[in-house]
């Protein structure tokens, strides 16, 4: 086993104290190591950055001193970011350390294993993996560890924020005993597919920003926000399942994720969820590969750049009879930064007795507003069979004498029955049924 590196007590100092205001905080150098006094005890110290230190292997010290003073501090919380391109390989963390960023270790690429002292109150390692000491919250997973075959351990009822950023892992299985996702959690991994269970109550933003393998994620029943920049450049989607009780889309929770289309089998037609009702900044920024948008009828409010870029968007869907607002820095409505790149020859659909006030309120943008089709159903198949649909207000009903499965436009399975009676609420869009030998194409 390789020998931690011992520091000295005595370090040197690399901030002068004179010259500086008094509220600018005390900070000095020791092997490497940057160091912060803490504002609320100025007898503890965080550890800032480590980019000085050039070691694979790290023992970090519960006390330090601060050459220029004589001040020895006790080092009680490493900081945001502190190990941001290091190369330490193998952390050891003293028991004094009772604070650590939940982004301490981002972009510590070469991160292997940590490990905690017994001694320790607040945290644990177990198999080179940091934990809080209860092990109910993953803190981190060293980026540089092999994921092999780990299973989350029973404990763990939360995945801490930046937990898994990082980690080369192209399959994981959300256990349901989880029910809080951090920022971050799992942001830049080389993840497939996705299912989260619907114990999980609370996703934190930038999730699964950045993870450019991603081909289907299925997001639980019940979320009612999709956080910010949640599939930032996720831009391998072939499948998206979005819960109908969600209310509002962060900023940019998609930008630059549609960028493709179906030319390479991935997404072009989207149909957002009927109750959703407010849509962040951003959200749908760059995304070239759209091709059809449908909004719910409950879209309050659009964000600035919301579809900004969307250059091959040729159909979107306001299904809302009331203008959605479209906000602009100052909080008014502008319609033009909001929808700017988008096509002069998109047609805008909206309901048949909003056509007028869709031409004075997004007139300026839209040059082609035209009623929206309100339903109807198509056989698309070789034989209907027995097979009875109905669709009103949104209520799709289905008769078979087969097990019945309803797809959205994306492809995702959205209803099922077993038994060839199915009755579900759906949000307006495009269906696909398949129920036996019989194949239906469904507009609500």
């Amino acid at each position: 086993m390789r020998e931690f590196l011992l520091f000295s007590i005595s370090c040197c100092a690399v901030a002068a104290l004179s010259g500086q205001e008094a509220a600018d905080p005390v900070s000095f150098r020791c092997e490497g190591i940057s160091y912060q006094v803490n504002a609320d005890n100025t007898a503890n110290v965080t550890v800032v950055n480590v980019e000085g230190y050039k070691g694979a292997d790290l023992q970090l010290p519960a006390q330090v001193t601060d050459d220029a003073t004589g001040i020895t501090y006790q080092v009680t919380a490493i900081g945001t970011e502190a190990f941001y391109g290091s190369p330490v390989q193998n952390l050891a963390i003293p028991a004094s350390v009772d604070d650590i960023a939940g982004n301490a270790f981002f972009n510590a690429n070469y991160l292997k294993a940590i490990s905690v002292s017994d001694e320790n109150g607040s945290f644990t390692g177990q198999d080179g993996i940091l934990y809080n000491k209860e092990m109910t919250c993953l803190r981190c997973f060293p980026s540089y560890k092999s994921f092999g075959t780990y299973t989350l351990p029973a404990s763990v009822t939360e995945i801490g924020d930046y937990a898994f950023c990082g980690v080369l892992v192209n399959k994981f299985d959300i256990p349901a005993s989880v029910t809080g996702i951090g920022r971050g959690a799992f942001m830049g991994t080389k993840l497939k597919k996705m299912v989260i269970p619907p114990t999980v109550k609370e996703i934190g933003g930038e999730v699964f920003q950045n993870c450019g393998s991603l081909e289907s994620i299925e997001f639980p029943d019940g979320m009612t926000v999709l956080p910010d920049h949640a599939l930032t450049y996720c831009k391998m989607l072939k499948s998206l399942k979005l819960p109908e009780s969600l209310t509002e889309i962060g900023d940019y929770a998609f930008d630059g994720a549609f960028v493709y289309g179906s030319s390479y089998g991935l997404i072009s037609d989207l149909v957002l969820p009927s109750n959703v009702r407010k849509i962040g900044i951003g959200s749908f920024y760059g995304n070239h590969g759209l091709v059809s948008v449908t909004l719910g009828s409950q879209v309050e409010t659009i964000g600035l750049y919301a579809f900004t870029n969307c250059t091959n968007l040729s159909e979107l869907k306001s299904l809302n009879e009331s203008v959605p607002l479209c906000l602009n820095e100052d909080g008014g409505n502008d319609v033009v930064y909001t929808f700017s790149g988008v096509p002069e020859s998109c047609v805008l659909y909206v309901p048949g007795n909003s056509v007028d006030v869709y031409k004075a309120g997004w007139g300026e943008k839209f040059k082609d507003i035209r009623p929206v089709e309100t339903g109807g159903v198509d056989n698309v198949g070789m034989d209907c069979g027995d097979v009875r649909v109905s669709v009103a207000n949104g209520l799709l009903e289905v008769e078979a004498p087969a097990s019945i499965e309803v797809f959205n436009s994306a492809g995702v399975l959205v209803a099922r029955a077993a038994d060839g009676s199915l009755s579900v609420d759906l949000s307006s869009g495009v269906y696909v049924i398949s129920a036996g030998t019989a194949i239906l194409k469904v507009v609500l």
